[in-house]
């Protein structure tokens, strides 16, 4: 699109390659980059880093040193001339209990340590009227390495035979796709676009039909038994009237192709 990144990469390797980025290697929590953004003389921070152990982020008390650390980060780079914070924020933010699509505008109540942290650097931008855009991702997926989110959980343990247990077969979610998740990110940045912006599908799926899919997609058969079969089920879903609004539209894969890339990503490392 025309911009030139700089990406913080953490311990991971970098592996883009494209010659308008250039990737280094810092820890956010514990390293000044106060020097490296005074160089940098960047206009727009965009912020997707967060804590995310596999089976112990959601409540980790961790998830609140990535918001002291994101707040001293952000002031830092407004002192160096930035303009416009840009953060990746989640659907955990809001109370599950509504049973309606969330807007926007829907209750703000998180119960986990994750939506708490993540909804107490937003308020800091909001109090003091930072420039921001701030994505409210729902059910994200894709192929990751050591993930306890419930699709590459699924078509890894269906892969290797493996019996895993979920909670309740009724619960309905918002699936959005990695690349999806990308595309429209990109064009929210490209366009200026500001303000709480929710990003998902729009579409709720039961996780009981999310296992049919794999299964379907892989050709076998998942070991899956459930913990609360006759407990109280949720929905979590996005109403994507605001997003739709700010795009002209959105255009997202069907779940079904991209469960089917999601595999094949998988079987290419098998």
């Amino acid at each position: 699109m025309g911009f030139t990144v700089i990406g913080i990469r953490g311990k991971k390797p970098c592996r883009v390659k494209n010659q308008s980025h250039r990737c280094l290697s810092f820890d956010i929590l514990s390293e000044d980059l106060s020097q490296y953004i005074s160089d940098a003389k960047t206009s727009i921070l965009i912020h997707t880093a967060w804590e995310m152990t596999p089976k112990s982020y959601w409540d980790d008390i961790a998830n609140f040193r990535w918001t002291t650390a994101s707040i001293s980060l952000i002031q830092r780079f407004l002192e160096f001339g930035g303009e416009k914070v840009i953060v990746t924020g989640s659907c955990a933010e809001y109370s599950w209990l509504s049973g309606v699509a969330l807007s926007e505008s829907s209750k703000e109540e998180p119960t986990s340590a994750y939506g708490k942290s993540k909804l107490d650097l937003l308020r800091f931008l909001q109090e003091e009227k930072i420039p921001h855009l701030w994505t409210r991702t729902f059910f994200q997926f894709g192929k990751e390495i050591h993930s306890a989110k419930l699709i590459p959980t699924l078509i890894e343990s269906t892969l290797a035979g493996i019996e895993i247990t979920l909670s309740n077969p009724r619960h309905v979610r918002d699936y959005i796709y990695i690349h999806d998740v990308v595309s429209i990110l990109s064009k929210l940045i490209a366009q200026n676009k500001s303000g709480v912006v929710n990003l998902a599908s729009g579409h709720g799926r039961m996780v009981s039909d999310v296992v049919k899919y794999v299964e379907d997609a892989l050709g076998m058969r998942s070991k899956v038994k459930y913990s609360d079969e006759s407990g109280l089920s949720t929905s979590v879903v996005a109403d994507v009237s605001r997003l739709k609004n700010l795009l002209g539209g959105v255009e997202i894969q069907p779940f079904t192709k991209s469960i089917e890339c999601t595999i094949n990503e998988y079987l290419k490392l098998a």
